[in-house]
């Protein structure tokens, strides 16, 4: 999965969470690791799942310090948790 796909990913996973009930609005998580690449794409914070575009889905390069991430991601203290995962 290149990155245009992995981008693709994350609106259709998001939109089949919101039309099942899994998630309204802009809430909850959703990230698709780039095959072979440092890469994840990660749906945007403060974009409804609803009216998301490939082109609002950024995709960030693993080991980024998170303070760079901030400005992208927005202030939040779950900011660091996922990157873990996708590290490990």
């Amino acid at each position: 999965m290149n990155r245009n796909e992995a981008r693709e990913a994350v609106v259709r996973t998001g939109r089949l969470l919101e039309e099942r009930g899994l998630t309204v609005g802009t809430g909850g998580n959703l990230s698709v690791r780039v095959e072979g690449e440092e890469l994840v794409a990660i749906k945007p914070s403060a974009v409804p799942y609803g009216l998301m575009t490939p082109e609002d889905v950024p995709s960030l390069q693993l080991g980024t310090p998170i303070k760079r991430l901030l400005p992208i991601l927005g202030p939040t203290p779950r900011t660091p948790g996922p990157w873990g995962a996708w590290i490990a």
